[in-house]
């Protein structure tokens, strides 16, 4: 029997909470399978003949967006915040219905009405901070990603952003000293991306030798990232080595287009 056809059966069987929680294995099964018009149809349903249904707007909005209908997944997930105000990833979805459709002030506006319901909730800082990033409002994200240190020092998702986000768009002494005091609490979290930042802080600071020992071992890791390759390199350049220097900023470009790609030709060309 497949997965869908135990959902099902699944699903008929059970009551209460458990009918719920088996109805969103259900749609969410059918919706990774591509059947997003099955999905759709039994969803519709529901809310026919269950309008009060606590999940049912949500499954509505989360078929929509697979079917990308952004307009009707984001009424969907409107009329669910209605119904479940305290679910914070409602406001979450709300806002990426809203993103999907260019709307980046009401991507905006999904968090903060979150947060004026769920205070100080912290994923929705980390969601509403992402979303000013990918505005390029960076100064923004950053004050968010302040906040929630403030509620919680070790939160490394948060410490990795800010640091990352204060040595692309800051250069002042003070702004690179935070970024490496951020780095210290990332030392011992290892994974690529978040040794990527603290390699990257010990070469904005001027340790290009321990950049260069971490940088290594997240190319080693990760080695079909372009950027990591550039970090490396740009590292490597700083220490004078020339010939590591231009293999590093040449596989970077080779693996495609980066923000810092310009500057990795720049340097290249130089050495």
């Amino acid at each position: 029997m497949g997965a869908l056809a135990e959902y099902e059966n699944a699903y008929k069987l059970a009551k209460g909470n458990s009918k719920l929680a088996m109805l969103s294995e259900l749609i969410e099964t059918q919706v990774a399978a591509g059947q997003t018009e099955q999905a759709l149809t039994r969803v519709n349903e529901i809310l026919r003949d269950e309008p009060d249904n606590k999940v049912a707007y949500d499954l509505l909005g989360i078929v929509q967006m697979a079917r990308k209908d952004y307009a009707a997944a984001e009424a969907a997930f409107a009329k669910q915040v209605q119904s479940n105000p305290n679910n914070a990833m409602v406001y979450s979805q709300l806002s990426a219905a809203r993103e999907r459709q260019g709307n980046k002030a009401g991507a905006v506006a999904a968090y903060e009405q979150g947060l004026g319901v769920l205070k100080d909730d912290i994923s929705l800082q980390i969601g509403l901070a992402g979303v000013y990033e990918r505005q390029g409002d960076f100064e923004a994200a950053m004050g968010v990603y302040e906040k929630v240190i403030a509620k919680q020092p070790d939160n490394a998702l948060a410490l990795n952003n800010l640091a990352a986000l204060l040595l692309d768009h800051r250069t002042d002494e003070q702004s690179l000293a935070r970024a490496k005091e951020l780095a210290a609490k990332l030392v011992p979290v290892q994974t690529t991306a978040v040794q990527d930042t603290v390699g990257w802080v010990y070469y904005r600071t001027g340790d290009y030798v321990k950049a260069i020992e971490v940088l290594e071992r997240v190319v080693k890791a990760a080695p079909k990232i372009g950027v990591f390759h550039y970090h490396l390199g740009m590292a490597y350049a700083k220490a004078g080595d020339k010939a590591k220097a231009k293999a590093a900023l040449s596989k970077a470009l080779d693996l495609g287009d980066f923000a810092e790609a310009e500057e990795a030709r720049k340097t290249l060309s130089g050495l």
